[in-house]
């Protein structure tokens, strides 16, 4: 869980520009990350300030997790100097 929500939906942007999908297989988390949005308040006519909370947002809530975690596993990794290699074919 994250301290600032918009700080996990900052890192998901800063991701999203340097993300490639498959449109295939990707095609359900690409469909969550579309439709993540905030709710309207109509009475008050203002956006609420934390996402709307549905089926969409749980996907869009781990991609921003990833997002967050990312620079910290690639911090971990440069110290521990481990690499990540392809699995060999079939053992995937």
């Amino acid at each position: 869980r994250v301290e600032d929500k918009a700080d996990s939906i900052e890192a998901g942007r800063q991701l999203f520009g340097r993300s490639w999908f498959d449109a295939e297989a990707c095609k359900e988390g690409i469909d969550h990350l579309e439709n993540y949005r905030r709710e309207w308040v109509e009475e008050r006519r203002i956006w609420r300030v934390q996402p709307y909370h549905d089926f969409h947002s749980n996907g869009s809530d781990a991609y921003q997790t990833a997002a967050m975690a990312l620079p910290l596993l690639i911090k971990k990794m440069m110290k521990s100097k481990t690499t990540w290699s392809k699995p060999k074919k079939g053992k995937w």
